[in-house]
């Protein structure tokens, strides 16, 4: 099975879902649809990057798609904030799978495109998708990811780096139109 077992994902869900990420990671929640997963990232106080990350919206609910030894530290995060939001932060137990959009997969409805590559595709899934024989395996993810210049911060680099260092903004990963945080009014 090749799961991107590198990758972990955190569901965000609740009324205030939508406000609640719209104050805490530097892409905009309207800009977010059902048919595509894009990249973000999300900082502490400082401006710093805790985490990138991809989100997807589905099912009325936010699953941000991050590198599995940074769930908890985004975890505690975000659940720092919620305050008196009607906001659950929760880890899911969904796998995450890769494929490259040449594949043809009978049932890739639940694959989505990525907003920022044309080449390849992800599905959350409960369980291996059927009648796949090619997934793209961690390893080769990952070096997808450097030859299209995506970072994708871990445990050793997290809070190291702003958006700017890592070409967020030219990955359209950053919203300037909507302030980067709560703490940011409109610009």
């Amino acid at each position: 099975m090749k799961t991107l077992e590198h990758l972990s994902v955190l569901k965000i869900s609740g009324d205030d879902a939508t406000e609640f990420l719209q104050g805490q990671m530097t892409q905009d929640t309207g800009e977010l649809n059902d048919d595509q997963i894009h990249l973000t990232s999300f900082c502490n106080p400082q401006g710093r990057i805790i985490a990138t990350s991809l989100i997807q919206y589905w099912n009325e609910a936010y699953y941000l798609i991050l590198s599995s030894d940074l769930i908890d530290d985004l975890e505690t995060h975000l659940q720092r904030y919620i305050l008196r939001s009607k906001v659950t932060v929760e880890q899911s137990e969904r796998m995450v799978f890769g494929i490259y959009t040449n594949n043809s997969v009978s049932n890739q409805q639940l694959f989505k495109s990525l907003s920022n590559d044309s080449e390849r595709m992800l599905a959350l899934a409960n369980q291996v998708p059927e009648n796949i024989d090619d997934f793209i395996a961690s390893e080769e993810w990952i070096q997808c990811d450097i030859k299209k210049k995506i970072p994708i911060i871990t445990k050793e680099s997290s809070q190291k780096f702003i958006p700017q260092m890592l070409n967020l903004d030219i990955l359209d990963a950053v919203s300037f139109s909507k302030g980067v945080s709560t703490r940011v009014k409109r610009l």
